[in-house]
């Protein structure tokens, strides 16, 4: 009876079988029990592959088609990834990018880092939580590093980045410092409020004539001076970290902005309204991404509850407005109602 064995994609090789598929170790025996042959699938090709295995015992021989496909791949990467300076005890971010230059979608199965001789121990973590499980071609993505340095001088321990192009080594450099035990935090003089937009400016001060380092969402601390402009930033969580650094490469300790980025508007706000003669109640939806602000007659808007009253309204035509304004400032579209009130007048026999 036939059997079929589908090989998993395989990258490109020298090819060192004669064709697709072959067997370097030859069973010459099997035991009553189960037993496993070796199959080596090395294609010098892209595309489906296939071939026919042919076992056979003293009676007769079974063929097994045996198939694979072969794909290009390659995953692109620096040899070498310096963090740079971090004082000891604290932690510091960098990124390494990956490219896939291979011609078919690439799988990222792992990022493990290894101490390499530095007796210390771990000193870094890597993460694929930026990157996709599977990388198209030509596609870039940021594998994150983090050096946490135990102790001082320099950290020098290997990266393997683990995908189906195989295994792929980054050399991790960095060095730990000491906390300038004489060297005070900076201080910040300017810095974005809790909730702003994509633009922000900080502005820090320290020892006259000191230099700075500034950490931005992470990345590798890098010089810096006062004030820090920062464009385009996408929504969401920001931080950045200010150091003051010393002659020696003592750092102090750091001194951190934190905001959050929020140009998204509010959505509409939900109003129902009861009117009757010269009384109107609004009654306005509960608001989760947003503080509910009102204004009638086109005065000023200010803020409201879910409930709104109007009484002794004068005859004529009226307007209620209504819309959210969320922490950051952003506001929503305005809710409008138009009515007019009417008073009935009474006329006497005398026509007055």
């Amino acid at each position: 009876m036939g059997r079929r064995l589908t090989m998993q994609p395989r990258s490109l090789c020298s090819g060192a079988c004669p064709c697709d598929f072959c067997c370097p170790l030859a069973v010459a025996s099997c035991p009553p029990s189960p037993c496993a042959v070796r199959v080596l699938f090395e294609p010098d090709r892209r595309g489906a592959a296939a071939a026919s295995l042919l076992i056979g015992d003293d009676y007769a021989s079974v063929p097994v088609a045996v198939s694979g496909t072969g794909a290009s791949l390659h995953l692109a990467a620096a040899s070498a990834l310096d963090v740079g300076p971090v004082a000891v005890g604290m932690s510091a971010g960098a990124s390494l990018l990956l490219t896939n230059d291979g011609l078919d979608p690439l799988a990222l199965t792992g990022a493990t880092v290894s101490a390499a001789g530095d007796l210390t121990g771990p000193q870094y973590a890597a993460s694929l939580a930026g990157c996709p499980a599977t990388l198209p071609v030509s596609a870039t993505c940021a594998l994150a590093v983090r050096f946490a340095p135990t102790t001082l001088g320099p950290h020098s321990q290997l990266l393997t980045i683990a995908s189906s192009a195989g295994a792929t080594i980054v050399q991790l450099g960095g060095r730990g410092v000491t906390t300038g035990l004489g060297l005070a935090p900076p201080t910040l003089t300017s810095a974005p409020p809790p909730f702003a937009g994509a633009d922000a400016r900080i502005a820090f001060t320290g020892t006259p004539g000191a230099s700075f380092a500034c950490s931005v969402d992470g990345s590798v601390a890098a010089a810096c001076a006062s004030p820090l402009v920062l464009s385009g930033l996408r929504e969401g969580s920001h931080e950045v970290l200010v150091v003051e650094r010393g002659a020696s490469g003592e750092q102090s300790p750091p001194v951190a902005a934190r905001w959050t980025v929020d140009t998204t508007a509010p959505g509409r706000a939900v109003v129902r309204s009861t009117r009757k003669g010269q009384m109107a109640v609004f009654t306005i939806a509960p608001a989760a991404d947003g503080r509910l602000r009102c204004r009638v007659d086109r005065r000023p808007f200010a803020d409201c509850g879910p409930r709104v009253t109007l009484r002794n309204l004068r005859p004529g035509a009226h307007a209620f407005e209504a819309r959210l304004r969320d922490e950051a400032g952003n506001v929503g579209p305005v809710v409008r109602v138009a009515w007019r009130v009417v008073v009935a007048t009474t006329v006497d026999s005398a026509g007055r």
